[in-house]
């Protein structure tokens, strides 16, 4: 049964969050799963996402919901509002090991919490700031709590780490018909719809907006706006897209070329470093350790294959490798893409922000046992970097030609999801894509092999129905 461990998951996050709440002298704690917010000057509103401080107790993905953790009680508390009118589909049933779990209410009106919630400075919520007009002592998202929250977030239990393989099984899907659809000449929209049909998901429920780019518009780090109309000629393909997966999320990138030849071939080389990063990783290393060893393999790379004419100490100290690949190595993984406390190096807030020279970098804490994050370097062919590089007296060093036969293709990103454990390093996503095979019949999608167990659609909790 896929719930096994979540009951183990929420006493290790009550253990947590009690001893946080202790440090920051908070006796109750209220997190809401979050509001709907409306459109201005009208009654429809934007899709609902649920608090990721929430997300990480119970995948509940409901708004106006409360949790309340009591250092007087055992058994954290939830509120679920009741729900009865014509408007809108009824929630659907709360699992028994939720009910098991929690001790549950139903209330009619928030004010009705307000009652128990005590208008103390000795109580915090964790909510959006529409919370504040619960009581004028109530602390509202104290940083001090806070940074103790997300420095613990780092370490990931048994249940999410399981709902983060699911989520790359998921996403593979995606990924083995995005290729499809890619060499079948299909345009962006319409390689991602096929995605979201591979992953049975809505688009409002990503955990983020797919990226996919076509040729140059690989290029582009987030490129969101999706052409309905296919290019003259596919030449690359760089989709970084995920699925979601009781709330947890996979975050996978591949590049793909459409034909063999030297931008195929700087694909290979690329994965190729990226494995050979992640070979690095052990306990104790820090982030940044792997982040520049990624920058110094990338100038390597960049010399080997002729796209600069220098040597790899040069290049790195002409800080070349940064119009090449600019942003960081990867980032923290969980309820958010982008989890936070990637810089919090102790509990009490303090942080090891990036060098100067790596300012994009997401993660800079000490590698240890639990932690889930992306590895994902990047080689790219930006016209806005490159055409300040032409006129940067290091210019000369570069092979333009080459360099402008690369142009049209945009550029190149692996990501895979790893987690670190006692006995070594699991690589999620290509753990992933070894357990589920693309069957190439028609437009079918990758099929379930014999050693991949789909999760009992009954302990979804997926909200509305």
């Amino acid at each position: 049964m896929f719930f096994e461990h979540y009951s183990d998951h929420v006493q290790g996050k009550l253990r947590d969050i009690r001893s946080a709440m202790l440090a920051s002298g908070i006796k109750k704690l209220v997190i809401s799963s979050g509001q709907l917010i409306y459109r201005f000057r009208d009654d429809l509103h934007y899709p609902f996402k649920t608090n990721p401080y929430f997300l990480e107790w119970l995948p509940l993905l409901r708004p106006d919901c409360y949790l309340l953790i009591d250092l007087n009680s055992n058994r954290p508390w939830l509120f679920i509002p009741k729900q009865d009118d014509l408007w809108h589909s009824k929630p659907g049933p709360i699992p028994v090991i939720l009910q098991n779990t929690f001790q549950i209410d139903y209330y009619l009106k928030v004010e009705h919490l307000k009652r128990i919630v005590a208008d103390s400075p000795d109580t915090a919520i964790i909510g959006s700031d529409k919370q504040a007009n619960w009581s004028t002592k109530t602390q509202l998202n104290p940083e001090h709590l806070l940074s103790r929250i997300d420095y613990l977030r780092c370490w990931k239990s048994d249940w999410e780490i399981g709902c983060i393989r699911q989520a790359n099984r998921l996403a593979v899907k995606g990924h083995h018909k995005a290729e499809q659809l890619f060499r079948k000449g299909a345009s962006e929209y319409a390689i991602h719809m096929g995605y979201l049909s591979a992953i049975n998901c809505m688009e409002s429920e990503l955990s983020y907006d797919n990226i996919i780019g076509l040729n140059e518009q690989a290029a582009i780090l987030h490129h969101m706006q999706l052409s309905k109309d296919p290019p003259l000629q596919h030449l690359s393909l760089l989709i970084d897209a995920g699925a979601p997966f009781q709330g947890y999320s996979a975050d996978i990138t591949r590049t793909h070329a459409a034909t063999p030849g030297f931008f195929a071939d700087l694909i290979t080389v690329v994965d190729r470093l990226q494995q050979n990063i992640i070979s690095e990783i052990s306990p104790g290393k820090t982030y940044l350790d792997l982040h520049i060893s990624a920058y110094r393999k990338m100038a390597y790379l960049l010399k080997d294959t002729g796209l600069i004419r220098a040597t790899p100490e040069f290049i790195v100290a002409k800080r070349l490798v940064s119009s090449f690949f600019p942003h960081g190595l990867g980032h923290l993984l969980g309820t958010q893409v982008h989890d936070r406390g990637g810089f919090l190096i102790s509990s009490d807030g303090d942080i090891l922000k990036p060098p100067a020279e790596h300012p994009h970098l997401r993660f800079t804490r000490k590698l240890e046992e639990r932690q889930v994050f992306t590895i994902e370097p990047g080689l790219y062919f930006i016209k806005s970097f490159l055409d300040i590089l032409r006129k940067d007296e290091n210019s000369k060093y570069i092979n333009w030609q080459l360099i402008d036969e690369l142009i049209p293709y945009g550029g190149i990103r692996v990501e895979d999801d790893i987690v670190i454990h006692n006995h070594g390093i699991e690589n999620i996503t290509r753990d992933a894509f070894s357990s589920v095979k693309a069957i190439c019949e028609k437009d079918a999608i990758a099929q379930p092999v014999s050693n991949y167990e789909e999760p009992d659609s009954r302990y979804f909790v997926l909200g509305y129905n």
